[in-house]
This record gives structure tokens, C-alpha cells and sequence, in this order.
């Protein structure tokens, strides 16, 4: 009897939530702009900021739901890059330092979503993104003297409405 309650309990531990996970107060670097933290899993819960100039990927194979969660008040990533936003559900505040890309899928905001400009945003044929009352694309700008010589708080523009960028535009063709 003991040997199958054994059994059983590693059976079990086998049924649990893949997931990734980075503790607080942990060092984690993607230090060059080539290196990519690539996850497959279904929670992902970073605790720490990611330093350095990789990418975070979230691409999940199967049209079951991917989350990205912290218990930071806003995640910092230099880039994040999202295969099916469809599947992808980002439930904290992010700030992205430079770069976010959707191959394909819609993108709900539900939490502010920080980006140093509009053409930060790399959106696929079939992407798009979707901000909601709670949840707006936050564009950081940097105002050129003598305008930010008569400010003395830092301005932080929100867009309700979102323009389509892109990062390869089609060529002009002169016929």
C-alpha cells in the first residue's frame, strides 16, 4: 500500500502548472541585445527586473493561456516579444525599455503598459493591441531645452488610441 501512495504521489507532482519563475532580489541579466529568454510555459512569475538588452519571449505552442505575472509594482524588460497575444494575459504593469513585438493575436492591456515611443511597438500583419479603461500604452518623451527648463515635474503622455507601427515599412514604388 505505501509503495502505491508513492506512486501516486509522484504521478502527482507530474499533473502540476509548468511554469518559470524568478525569485526577488535576483541578479537576472540578458545581457546582449542577441540573447533571448525564450518560455513555453503557462505561468511565468518574474519577481525581479530583467537588466541587460535581451529579449523576454512568450510563445506558447498550444491555444491554451500563457500569463506573465510579478509582485513588482512595475516589471521593467528591455524587450518583450509575444507570438499569440491571443494566448498571452500580462497581468502586471510593465515598462519596457525597448522594444515590444506581436507576431499575431490581439493584445488586451489590462495594466499600464510603458514604452519609450510609438515606434517601440512591432506589431505582425495580424497583431494588434487593445487598450481597456484600467490598462492604457504610457509613451515616455523627453522634452529638449528651453521647454524642459520651465518644467519642474517630468510630463507622462497616454495615448487612449493606438496607431499601427511598424518597424519594416513597404517600399515606395515608382511606376
Amino acid at each position: 500500500m505505501r509503495h502505491y501512495f508513492k506512486l501516486l504521489v509522484c504521478l502527482w507532482s507530474f499533473s502540476g502548472f509548468a511554469q518559470l519563475y524568478i525569485k526577488e532580489q535576483t541578479s537576472f541579466t540578458l545581457g546582449h541585445p542577441q540573447t533571448i529568454l525564450s518560455s513555453q510555459e503557462t505561468h511565468n512569475q518574474i519577481d525581479a527586473p530583467i537588466s541587460g538588452l535581451g529579449t523576454l519571449y512568450l510563445h506558447k505552442t498550444t491555444p491554451s493561456p500563457q500569463y506573465l505575472r510579478s509582485t513588482q509594482n512595475v516589471l521593467e524588460l528591455s524587450a518583450l516579444h509575444l507570438d499569440n497575444a491571443d494566448v498571452s494575459h500580462i497581468q502586471t504593469a510593465l515598462k519596457i525599455r525597448n522594444q515590444l513585438q506581436l507576431n499575431r493575436g490581439q493584445l488586451l492591456v489590462y495594466h499600464h503598459l510603458e514604452l519609450p515611443n510609438p515606434l517601440a511597438v512591432v506589431l505582425g500583419p495580424t497583431a494588434s493591441i487593445q487598450p481597456t479603461a484600467n490598462g492604457q500604452l504610457v509613451f515616455q518623451t523627453t522634452l529638449e531645452p528651453p521647454l524642459a527648463s520651465l518644467l519642474q515635474t517630468p510630463i507622462r503622455l497616454s495615448y487612449s488610441v493606438f496607431q499601427r507601427a511598424q518597424i519594416h515599412p513597404q517600399p515606395l514604388t515608382i511606376a
